[in-house]
């Protein structure tokens, strides 16, 4: 009796797929960031919240590239995602705590 069916190429998809929505998330939240700023007075302090979100966009999305890199070739290599889950965990709040000063200070 065997096991059931090994899904080995779908797990790598799906990580893939799962880095690049939260990366689009990211980028989402820094161009409504740009689109709220465009209406008003724009200073240094206000374009930083959307940049922010724009650097952990591409953050994520070069971590998205590195992990499906990884699970296509697992031969030898850690394939657990705890670092780069603390980071853009961090850079989250950083971009909650940014954007919400940034909001209260207008």
């Amino acid at each position: 009796m065997s096991g059931p069916p090994s899904d080995r190429g779908l797990q790598a998809e799906r990580t893939a797929l799962s880095w690049s929505r939260t990366s689009f998330a990211f980028l989402g939240n820094g161009a409504l960031l740009m689109v709220k700023n465009l209406h008003g007075a724009v200073g240094p302090a206000a374009v930083i919240p959307a940049a922010l979100a724009g650097a952990v966009a591409l953050l994520t999305y070069f971590i998205s590239f590195r992990r499906q890199r990884i699970l296509q070739h697992p031969a030898g290599t850690r394939i657990t995602a705890r670092r780069p889950v603390y980071v853009i965990g961090i850079a989250s709040l950083l971009l909650i705590v940014v954007t919400t000063i940034g909001q209260l200070l207008r």
